[in-house]
């Protein structure tokens, strides 16, 4: 079974539960497949490779960045999250295990944890190739003092991605895709792809200058 067709079936169960659910609640999109037609799809937007240093900041409890796993391989992934209730690492670590069994030839990958707080995410310095935001930018009470932090994280050219739904179901304020683009270059960041599809989701692709 190739790696595509596995992502596309750990996923499935996720996005068709999520069948009937408005497409704007960001229960459905913290899901990272939510975002992606297909696997080609999301592996052409994060254009990732082999030896990548990758961590998700807001990841609650992991579950991207297990699903990513399968498809990646000899590539540190850095799960991040201020909730160290959803991200335990022994809850964490037992689903790494599990998916890790079922593969005859398990990706080479190694992982770390890191729990932040609103201020800061607590991430090695200038360490990683890509850091994601799935469904996270609109969490971050103190937006500027993250951005700045996120912007030391990343090596010189590294890569930030933000995918952003409109968020119905808590009292967080929502940035449109043009707002966020604004507060990212204002932060040093440069846009290198935009992509949005009319429901209040988009998908956007920054490079460290």
């Amino acid at each position: 079974m190739s790696k595509t067709v596995i992502f596309l079936v750990l996923f499935a169960s996720s996005i068709f539960s999520a069948a009937g659910q408005t497409p704007f609640s960001h229960r459905v999109y913290g899901t990272i497949a939510h975002y992606f037609s297909s696997a080609k799809e999301l592996l052409t937007f994060f254009d990732f490779h082999r030896g990548d240093s990758i961590a998700e900041i807001g990841a609650y409890d992991g579950q991207n960045i297990a699903g990513l796993s399968i498809m990646l391989d000899s590539v540190v992934f850095y799960v991040q999250d201020i909730d160290s209730t959803q991200l335990a690492q022994g809850r964490f670590e037992k689903r790494i295990r599990r998916l890790s069994r079922k593969y005859l030839y398990p990706p080479k990958n190694k992982y770390r944890m890191c729990i932040g707080t609103e201020k800061a995410s607590t991430l090695p310095e200038n360490a990683f190739d890509k850091i994601l935001l799935v469904s996270a930018f609109h969490e971050f009470t103190y937006i500027h003092e993250m951005l700045n932090d996120i912007y030391t994280k990343l090596k010189p050219g590294g890569q930030l991605y933000i995918l952003e739904a409109h968020c119905y179901t808590k009292t967080h304020r929502n940035y449109t895709a043009a707002e966020c683009i604004s507060l990212l270059t204002a932060h040093g960041f440069e846009l290198q792809q935009r992509e949005e599809n009319g429901n209040g989701t988009y998908r956007l692709a920054f490079h460290k200058q």
